[in-house]
């Protein structure tokens, strides 16, 4: 278990019984919720939130997020969420995660990619200064960057359709990555729940989604461990991609 460096936040979770599956584990999208809840705190902490001065009408939102996981916890197992920013480039910030049991044993990590969004004109802003300025961990603590590209298979099928509702909404007023992960790994089937275990999940995001917007879930897989996603809006442009490996 590494220890919580410069300018990093760590927080005690036990997971609560809307947290989890038929099996009694905390789910991908609720271990996403408890990542993303930690790096707003540690956005407040560093006072570079979207309700700190400064940074008004400016919201960190994720571009790509690579998990990896070890095991899943099940129902009122206490676990820690660690996270810290891990870089700049540009427009660019990442942010690492690690998931500890109460023993200090890895149950997951996950390498991310934000960028900010100016959400009166809808498009991506410049990093402040006093952003970048902030001291990052050593390069040991990093973990590597997710890829820009996932390959994507030369067809996929529709697995189903979903109107977009209020409470699919963040403060962004948009779709964010959790209400869509959830919708990609929805496409998997209950027979692939039951048998196996989600090992590696990958989102790249690729437009926003909004209120009333219907979207289809695309969904490709050759051996039927290894699933590609594919999420459209109902103009047909692709909303976000997707990856995830069954063992």
């Amino acid at each position: 278990m590494i220890t919580t460096p410069q300018n990093g936040y760590e927080d005690w979770y036990t997971v609560r019984t809307h947290e989890i599956d038929y099996q009694k584990e905390l789910t991908i999208p609720s271990l996403m919720m408890l990542m993303q809840e930690a790096s707003m705190h540690n956005a407040l902490q560093l006072k570079i939130s979207i309700w700190d001065e400064g940074m008004e009408n400016l919201s960190w939102v994720i571009l790509r997020k690579v998990i990896t996981i070890k095991k899943l916890p099940t129902l009122g197992d206490r676990i820690k969420v660690l996270t810290y920013p891990a870089g700049f480039d540009r427009i660019f910030a990442y942010r690492d995660f690690w998931v500890y049991d109460e023993h200090g044993a890895e149950i997951a990590h996950a390498a991310s990619t934000w960028t900010l969004l100016d959400l009166k004109q809808r498009r991506v802003s410049r990093i402040p200064q006093r952003i970048l300025d902030l001291g990052l961990p050593d390069p040991g603590y990093r973990l590597p960057k997710p890829k820009t590209k996932l390959e994507v298979p030369d067809q996929y099928q529709e697995a189903y359709t979903y109107k977009i509702r209020h409470y699919d909404l963040d403060w962004n007023h948009h779709v964010n990555n959790i209400v869509l992960s959830k919708l990609m790994l929805q496409a998997i089937s209950e027979k692939t729940y039951e048998s196996k275990q989600v090992q590696n999940f990958t989102v790249h995001i690729k437009s926003e989604c909004y209120l009333d917007e219907e979207v289809t879930l695309m969904l490709a897989s050759k051996d039927g461990l290894q699933f590609d996603h594919q999420l459209l809006g109902n103009d047909g442009r692709v909303v976000a991609v997707g990856s995830s490996q069954w063992v």
